[in-house]
């Protein structure tokens, strides 16, 4: 096999639950949008995260098949093939996941219109705003 098993489940995996994040995020800077509140650094920063981590993962998945059935991409695959290398590129992953979700919890808990829509720094777009928030 190509590459084992676990490695497969991980990296897909990972495409998945950034595919997802993506989502979500994509989702909220829709919301701004559509309410001409501009787009927050944690959305963009959370896309931007997400894609890059998409294509990580794609990477470590693909190199080492192109390698083993075109044999091409030689000296990349013999990089990728090293622990130290795969664990500077899932570890650099990883820490930029939790960067997110530490910097999205802490904006829940601290943002006023996450607990009480009328204490929203952007209350004064109404009471449709008001009501779309929680949903």
């Amino acid at each position: 096999m190509i590459i084992s098993r676990p490695a497969i489940i991980f990296h897909t995996s990972q495409i998945f639950f950034n595919f997802l994040a993506m989502a979500c995020f994509a989702s909220v800077a829709s919301f701004q949008a559509k309410w001409k509140i501009g787009l927050s650094g944690l959305s963009d920063f959370a896309i931007f995260v997400s894609v890059s981590k998409i294509f990580l993962a794609l990477f470590l998945l693909c190199v080492p098949v192109v390698y083993e059935k075109y044999d091409k991409l030689m000296r990349l695959a013999r990089a990728l093939k090293e622990v130290r290398v795969g664990f500077i590129l899932v570890g650099s992953g990883s820490i930029f996941s939790l960067l997110i979700a530490f910097i999205t919890t802490i904006s829940a808990w601290t943002e006023p219109g996450c607990k009480n829509a009328d204490n929203d720094p952007h209350a004064s777009l109404g009471d449709s705003f008001k009501n779309a928030l929680p949903g």
